[in-house]
C-alpha cells in the first residue's frame, strides 16, 4: 500500500529534498512550481515512518509534511 504525502518548500530547498526522494525511491505524482515549491509524493508504507522521521531530522521544522488521505 502505497501512501501520499503534500510538500510545500522554497526553491533552496530542492535539491535536498529531493535527494531524500531517491533514497527512499519515493515517485514525484504531481509537481507545481509556483511561489513556493509544492510535491505530491507516493511512498510505500513501510518506508513512510522512517521517511518521515528523517524528513523532520534534515529540515528541522522548515517545512511541513502533510499525509494525503
Amino acid at each position: 500500500m502505497r501512501s501520499f504525502l503534500k510538500k510545500k518548500l522554497d526553491y533552496g530547498r530542492i535539491n535536498r529534498s529531493l535527494r531524500l526522494c531517491e533514497k527512499y525511491n519515493i515517485a514525484i505524482e504531481n509537481q507545481g512550481f509556483q511561489e513556493n515549491v509544492q510535491f505530491i509524493q507516493a511512498i510505500s508504507g513501510d518506508k513512510l515512518t522512517t521517511f518521515n522521521q528523517e524528513f523532520s531530522e534534515r529540515f528541522a521544522g522548515q517545512l511541513v509534511s502533510n499525509q494525503i488521505t
